[in-house]
């Protein structure tokens, strides 16, 4: 009898120090819940950028449109001349903002 008193007090003990532990907040990482990656992600690539001679196109749209290979002739050429009309035609439409035209010297003389 005097053994089970024994195991009762040294249970109540470790019950209390548990309450205690749980008080004092060093379970919480345990309960918590986990946080959701939308919030602690904020880095995202950008949605709009800058084509040489083209001007400002939404780039989900460019690649969505384009081939890699009508993008690189793009890139290589500055401008969108080497790429046939269906690929100018698909580009144009993900044009946000046009590149200012360059002016053309007018002859003098």
């Amino acid at each position: 009898m005097v053994f089970l008193t024994i195991w009762i007090i040294i249970g109540v003990f470790f019950l209390l120090v548990i309450y205690s532990q749980i008080k004092q907040g060093a379970f919480s990482g345990l309960f918590a819940k986990p946080q959701s990656p939308q919030t602690t992600t904020q880095s995202q690539a950008p949605k709009e950028g800058d084509l040489p001679g083209v001007g400002k196109v939404n780039i989900d749209c460019v690649r969505n449109a384009l081939s890699e290979e009508s993008i690189g002739k793009i890139i290589e050429a500055g401008n969108a001349s080497s790429l046939s009309s269906e690929d100018k035609e698909k580009l144009d439409k993900c044009v946000v903002e046009k590149a200012p035209e360059s002016p053309q010297p007018s002859p003098t003389g």
